[in-house]
């Protein structure tokens, strides 16, 4: 599938679409957050997922499997419950660790695990040293911009940003700034002379630079092929 050149509406992607479709900047009328619901210890205990981290996550297991276009409810179905089980994990453990005074980060370590394994391969299991504890180092970052808003950024892609450069994660994360605003002059370049209304639609331009480099950080480990992968448009209802 080819680069959007103007304003997209979401649906108008028709009933299947690649990542990297959904990570445009020009797309508009479109829910970036995919929601895991869960039910745990007789209470509601669901989060959420951006929507081009989960489709990464789809991307990938759909590769493993040699399934190259989705073409049922299995594929989400059999994800979806694989994704329920690392978050029952994760709240076992955050119970576990509340316990001795440690707040952890739920949504964060959920996403963090899925990140690191898409990005860095890494083996999809819940431990405790692979918990987000609730501290001022694991809050996202904000960047300022002098030609746009101010955009925050996770402090999982922080240090992605400082791992990719042979920096150390637990950096100050002030020296992701200068990658981070090369990455807002691109955004800003493809947006430029879209109508504001109508980007508004397409999520905060934080959103939009957090796909954005959640895109360039998935098109370092994924071939050509995972990219091209045909997956469901979550905007068209089946």
């Amino acid at each position: 599938m080819q680069a959007l050149t103007k304003t997209t509406n979401a649906k108008r992607l028709g009933q299947h679409t690649t990542i990297e479709a959904l990570a445009s900047p020009l797309l508009v009328n479109i829910n970036h957050i995919h929601r895991v619901p869960l039910f745990f210890n007789k209470k509601q205990c669901g989060t959420t997922i951006p929507l081009i981290l989960y489709s990464a996550l789809k991307v990938r297991y759909m590769s493993e499997m040699g399934i190259v276009k989705e073409e049922n409810r299995q594929v989400e179905k059999g994800l979806n419950e694989i994704v329920r089980r690392y978050l029952t994990d994760i709240l076992i453990f955050a119970h576990e660790e509340a316990e001795k005074g440690r707040d952890i980060s739920v949504a964060n370590t959920l996403q963090e695990l899925i990140f690191r394994h898409v990005v860095w391969d890494e083996y999809l299991e819940v431990t405790e040293d692979n918990l987000v504890v609730k501290t001022l180092k694991n809050k996202a970052h904000t960047v300022t911009h002098m030609r746009s808003p101010s955009v925050t950024i996770h402090a999982y892609l922080c240090r992605w940003i400082l791992e990719k450069d042979g920096l150390n994660p637990n950096t100050e994360y002030k020296h992701v700034n200068p990658y981070v605003r090369e990455v807002i002059d691109d955004v800003l370049k493809v947006v430029e002379g879209m109508s504001p209304n109508k980007l508004k639609t397409g999520g905060s331009f934080s959103r939009r630079i957090q796909n954005e480099i959640l895109m360039r950080a998935f098109k370092n480990t994924m071939t050509s092929d995972e990219l091209a992968i045909k997956i469901f448009n979550p905007m068209v209802k089946r």
